[in-house]
């Protein structure tokens, strides 16, 4: 589904199917009495009886049809007569609709007006890395391993079905907030091994214009985003690992396709300690506390319409770090906060689709790419932030009803400056890929995949440990995903 900007769509029962009315034969009574004289013998009395008989009990069929039609004249009395036993709305509200149709995929709580709808695909994912294989989730690139190269073995192929997903909605209707939505939507790929345990990807409330619970941040535009195989996308899409944060989240319709998205939410930035005075990567109980006491704050105006969409998106963190007191010194608190912005959006040519994306800013963190977002100085007992920027971009080809492929492109920079000290200067990701549809829930997809990195310096240690400013990997994807 879409941004969950409202209760999930229904999709009525049949839709356009009209019901079918048989034709009836017309019986001409005429013909049956115009028969020919047979005489006056027995055969010709005997036939004459029969063809009377006959005649008057045809002649009946009014009078049966006429009673059948009294019959079926008491259905809607009956039919109101049980209806007075469906729920109702509430006194002075407008009158209760006529309970809708069950959808196709859905069902009725007994007793109430809630439906449900489940949905979701099992899919199979397998990957040959030419330079290294990192985790079984479909990330490309795994970058807590890709500037030491003796930490995996090379050449590798993989495969899992962790990414299989499973979602339910229940929609209840109200008279006062209109539908109200419960959505909970889980996979098994949590990046935590290869138990696939279950991994939680939205869990939110959706009622008029309001959204609150663990679902897409109004920063991700997933619309703006290219397809791929990967099932991290290209690396330079905001969020393009995870995305979806705890968050209270109001909608402001404006017209003319364009809506204001609001959103406060949970606080990204507080992942463990700062570590060799970085926050990338945690690893030590001791040392300066990352203290994120403020959540995020987040706008994005869209505008939408048959041609695409177009969307301008800002965002504002918070990052602190707390250095717990000591008998001989004080504790210490310092923050900053750090802002970004973005643009994003999709354009349709004809049956096929162009999608883009660019943002920039201070520290996006998890916003961004997840790696090298802010530092602490000891020394200067201040948060230092780093700049960087990414982009993506993507092409749908639309070949027939039942073959699509793509391109997809993407990349990340960092600024090296007083700012604070980044290892990966930048990094990119290139795919292309073909999706067959086997059957109408049945898809194949086949994926060939690029990535390089550069590094500030030769920080990126070889196999035979010697050091380079570069490395990259080449990778062959497969999927095999079953919707229902």
């Amino acid at each position: 589904m879409r941004s969950p900007a409202g209760a999930t769509p229904i999709r009525p029962l049949h839709p356009g199917r009209p019901e079918r009315i048989g034709r009836t034969a017309r019986t001409d009574l005429a013909g049956l009495a115009g028969f020919a004289p047979l005489g006056d013998g027995p055969l010709g009395r005997a036939g004459r009886a029969a063809r009377l008989g006959l005649l008057a009990t045809l002649a009946t069929l009014p009078a049966l049809a006429a009673a059948s039609a009294t019959t079926l004249a008491t259905l809607p009395a009956l039919a109101a007569a049980s209806a007075t036993t469906l729920p109702r709305a509430a006194p002075g509200s407008a009158a209760a609709p006529a309970p809708p149709a069950v959808p196709i995929g859905c069902c009725s709580l007994a007793g109430t007006t809630t439906r449900l709808e489940l949905d979701g695909f099992v899919q199979v994912y397998g990957a040959y890395f030419h330079e290294q294989s990192l985790n079984d989730n479909g990330a490309l690139l795994a970058f807590d391993h890709a500037l030491d190269l003796r930490a995996t073995p090379g050449r590798q192929f993989t495969a899992t079905a962790r990414t299989t997903r499973l979602g339910l909605s229940a929609i209840t209707p109200t008279a006062s907030l209109g539908d109200v939505l419960a959505r909970i939507e889980i996979d098994f790929a949590d990046g935590k091994g290869f138990g696939g345990k279950p991994h939680l990807r939205h869990a939110y409330l959706g009622f008029g214009n309001w959204i609150a619970g663990h679902t897409w941040s109004v920063w991700t535009d997933p619309d703006a985003a290219g397809e791929t195989v990967d099932n991290c996308g290209a690396v330079g899409q905001a969020c393009f690992d995870t995305g979806r944060y705890t968050q209270l989240r109001y909608t402001v319709p404006m017209g003319h396709g364009s809506r204001l998205a609001v959103s406060v939410e949970k606080n990204v930035t507080t992942h463990g300690v700062f570590p060799d005075q970085s926050l990338t990567r945690p690893a030590s109980p001791a040392g300066t506390i990352p203290d994120g006491r403020y959540p995020s704050l987040v706008a994005a105006y869209t505008m939408d319409g048959d041609w695409g969409h177009l969307s301008l998106r800002g965002l504002e963190q918070h990052y602190g770090a707390y250095t717990p007191g000591t008998a001989a010194t004080d504790q210490l608190r310092t923050s900053r906060w750090a802002g970004a912005w973005q643009m994003s959006g999709a354009l349709n040519v004809g049956n096929d689709k162009l999608v883009a994306s660019y943002y920039t800013g201070q520290a996006l963190g998890p916003y961004g790419i997840g790696w090298q977002a802010v530092q602490y100085d000891q020394q200067a007992g201040q948060v230092q932030l780093s700049r960087n920027s990414g982009w993506q971009a993507g092409y749908t080809r639309n070949w027939s009803p039942r073959f699509r492929s793509n391109l997809v492109a993407g990349g990340v920079y960092f600024k090296n400056d007083s700012t604070g000290p980044a290892s990966i200067k930048n990094a990119h990701s290139y795919f292309v890929n073909t999706f067959a549809k086997l059957a109408p829930n049945l898809e194949a997809g086949l994926e060939y995949g690029y990535e390089d990195l550069q590094t500030f310096g030769q920080a990126v240690t070889r196999r035979d440990s010697s050091m380079t400013d570069r490395n990259h990997n080449n990778k062959v994807q497969i999927s095999l995903t079953a919707k229902f």
